[in-house]
Order: structure tokens, then C-alpha cells, then sequence
């Protein structure tokens, strides 16, 4: 049976769940970040998305990053960054559109 892609889902789950480890991959005390969600729109509007369980704060670090990132993005175009929280237990999908927007 042909499996019917949805736009948006992900695609392997097996994939999905391996995580990833950036240890090794350091400057100082610096190390890559990852992002949730990312999109454009007609090459004007930069959205990323930060999705956080609860209160869980994104450290520092992630959210210079993104800002920084976002800042320089909207020196020639629009761009945002969205901070959103999720109530989803562990081991359960993330349904990401309907997370309160924090941020």
C-alpha cells in the first residue's frame, strides 16, 4: 500500500528519533543548536520556530542564536522568530499548531 504524504508530517519516524549529538563539534564553549520549525514565504517573510514543553526557558545560547539569525536576516527581508510551548508528554507527537506562541 502507497503511504499518502502529508504536507508537514515527518516523513521516516525512525530517523526522526535519532538524536543528534553536537559534542564534538565545539569552538570554546560553543556548540550548534538546532531549530524546530522553519519556513519562508515568497522569499520576503523568515518564520523559525522554537517549541519548548511548558516552562522550559531556550537557553541562552539557542536564543541569541536565533535572534541573531533572525536579526540579520531582517536587515533585507522580513523575518521572525516564534517561542511556542507544547504540553505533550515525552514519547508522544508534537502537535505544533495549536502551542501557545511565548515569545
Amino acid at each position: 500500500m502507497e503511504e499518502t504524504l502529508i504536507r508537514g508530517k515527518i516523513r521516516n519516524r525512525d530517523f526522526a528519533r535519532q538524536l543528534r549529538d553536537f559534542s564534538g563539534l565545539r569552538w570554546g564553549n560553543i556548540t550548534p543548536t538546532d531549530i524546530d520549525g522553519y519556513f519562508e514565504i515568497g522569499d520576503r517573510i523568515f518564520v523559525f520556530i522554537e517549541i519548548k514543553y511548558g516552562t522550559t526557558e531556550v537557553p541562552f545560547g539557542q536564543k541569541l542564536a536565533l535572534e541573531r539569525l533572525v536579526d540579520i536576516i531582517g536587515e533585507t527581508r522580513d523575518a521572525i522568530l516564534i517561542i511556542g510551548s507544547h504540553h505533550d508528554e515525552a514519547g508522544t507527537d508534537i502537535d505544533v499548531a495549536p502551542c501557545v506562541v511565548r515569545e
